[in-house]
């Protein structure tokens, strides 16, 4: 499967050097969301997201709201 190359304004770590160390650190990363999971504790460090509006439409008018997209739905508050 492939995926982005994109990077996160979040995320220190390169997309290129994530992709290139998965093996090692998956079983890390496994163990992190399985202890998240199991406990019901996400750190607060890990609730943070970038939120960016998008637009129905390129031609629409960016100063009115409802023309774009509303993600807001996907937003969980703790």
């Amino acid at each position: 499967m492939a995926s982005s190359s994109k990077t996160c304004a979040l995320h220190p770590v390169s997309t290129f050097l994530l992709k290139e160390m998965i093996d090692p650190l998956l079983p890390f990363l496994t163990a992190m969301v399985t202890v998240s999971l199991r406990e019901g504790y996400l750190p607060a460090s890990q609730k943070c997201a970038l939120i960016m509006p998008v637009l129905k439409k390129a031609s629409l008018n960016k100063l009115d709201l409802k023309n774009y997209f509303s993600n807001l739905s996907k937003v969980v508050s703790s």
